[in-house]
């Protein structure tokens, strides 16, 4: 492998380049904002805000572009989710600005942040400049790694043995999870969505869903055998559809995602067909067609299968699935202005810390020494309970950092975008190292919804998907199986 010196001061110079761009979009946002003072404390300053968010997303996916030279990467992907997440109601406000299916146009919601829309735009700001540090983490994360070597060894090893261990994982887990999936669709159906979320069980063996994905994309790496990947593919289609019965979006778009790039991967040497295409964006719609529909249906008393079908085709021949679905994920939008009222004291990366305690599995912690601590991780609990909500509220990236770092937030955002681009980011022209490729598509998956999550999410994820699975792989290796 030839090394190349890395040229820092070229990296600075570029860095430097990257920060003009987005300090020349905010200076000119200021200076409109001089002149219409009274803007930033109205919904119409949320407005110009909200269209200016769409020009920083342009401005992140073109310097995207500009270093990889590539329309589409899993590094543009996440970029693209992490606005959508943080952002995704300002920007359907942007372009349609009469919807009044977001969180600030209600007077419900709206009252947990007081109804002070100048906190709101201070808030959208915050979020974009939040939304730049991240993506210029990811492009020094590009440009530094770019520079490290002119090439990379290709090794990549199966391992039917493994993958063999892997199958009875995911066997073992499915079934065990699938009891809750289950129990969870037949409360769904039967209460509220408040009864239902006080009803679902946390922990303890209700976890073992987060090795199910893991396992079904470590067999695709490490497999040869039809049997092993048609049977891992038919346990995700059916366990996360389940899911998506109980209004389990996230995680279930997150690994749906990951495997349509998986199949990219595969079939890169080949023509892609233009009837191939057609059918995956046929099924991604009504995909979100079906989440939708799951999401209204949830919120009813009255629920059977002829509400449901009526609702659901009343989605599809509307249009409005893609939009809705934007609006459901950009809910996190709202996680700043309301922990800046209701969690107002700054947590000086206390919830960080607390979140590497997710490292020592509670089972582990008979002295209960972490217990306690770890309770700074559950921000999105704290918000909840502080806002009497009886259902998750969520919790930004951007907030919790702001929460950690008040002033400072941008560089954590900074350092997510390296670490999360370290993560996620691998070429789709080649495999590496088995374990390696494996673990960049388990990581994709979960980063993907990342950044709706406190950072506690991405430690626990990362200690089973990575380092307990990394053991196991270890374990076989050294004994050449």
């Amino acid at each position: 492998m030839k090394k190349i010196k890395i040229n820092y001061l070229t990296i600075f110079g570029d860095f430097f380049c990257w920060l003009v761009t987005y300090l020349a979009i905010f200076l000119l946002l200021m200076a409109i904002w001089l002149f219409n003072k009274d803007k930033m404390f109205s919904i119409e300053g949320t407005l110009i805000l909200s269209r200016v968010s769409i020009l920083f997303l342009a401005i992140g996916l073109y310097l995207l572009y500009r270093e990889t030279r590539k329309k589409i990467t899993t590094v543009s992907l996440v970029c693209i989710s992490f606005y959508l997440f943080q952002m995704g109601q300002y920007f359907v406000y942007a372009i349609e600005p009469n919807n009044e299916k977001l969180f600030f146009k209600s007077s419900y919601y709206c009252a947990f942040f007081g109804n002070d829309f100048f906190l709101l735009n201070i808030c959208v700001i915050v979020t974009l400049v939040g939304f730049a540090f991240f993506n210029l983490g990811q492009l020094c994360y590009i440009k530094l790694s770019s520079r490290k070597n002119s090439s990379i060894k290709i090794h990549y090893k199966k391992s039917e043995t493994f993958s063999t261990i892997l199958m009875l994982i995911l066997i073992v887990s499915t079934i065990i999870s699938i009891h809750y999936v289950i129990r969870d669709i037949q409360i769904s159906f039967s209460s509220t969505y408040t009864e239902f979320i006080q009803s679902s069980p946390f922990g303890g063996v209700s976890t073992f869903y987060i090795f199910i994905a893991p396992s079904i994309l470590g067999i695709y790496v490490f497999s040869d055998k039809k049997i092993y990947k048609l049977i891992a593919t038919f346990i995700g289609i059916i366990y996360f559809s389940l899911r998506f019965m109980i209004g389990g979006r996230t995680l279930s778009v997150g690994f749906f995602v990951t495997l349509l790039l998986y199949y990219f991967i595969e079939v890169k040497k080949k023509k892609i067909k233009l009837s191939t295409i057609i059918i995956i964006i046929t099924i991604i719609y009504f995909a979100a067609s079906f989440l939708v529909c799951m999401h209204n249906i949830r919120i009813l008393s009255d629920k059977n299968i002829m509400t449901i079908i009526a609702n659901f085709i009343n989605i599809v021949f509307s249009g409005t699935a893609i939009k809705s679905i934007i609006i459901e994920f950009g809910y996190n939008a709202s996680s700043l202005p309301w922990s800046i009222v209701n969690l107002s004291s700054c947590f000086f990366g206390k919830t960080y810390l607390a979140s590497l305690s997710g490292l020592i599995p509670s089972s582990l912690d008979i002295f209960h020494w972490f217990s306690e601590y770890r309770m700074y991780a559950s921000l999105d609990a704290k918000l909840g309970a502080s806002l009497n909500m009886g259902y998750g509220p969520g919790m930004s990236m951007i907030a919790e950092a702001f929460l950690n770092c008040k002033c400072l937030f941008f560089l954590p955002m900074f350092l997510f975008g390296l670490m999360f681009t370290k993560l996620s980011s691998f070429d789709l022209n080649q495999k590496k190292n088995s374990f390696l490729y494996y673990l960049q598509l388990a990581s994709f998956s979960t980063i993907l919804i990342m950044p709706r999550r406190p950072f506690f999410y991405l430690v626990t994820t990362e200690l089973y998907i990575g380092i307990l699975i990394y053991i196991i792989y270890m374990i076989f290796r050294r004994k050449h199986i």
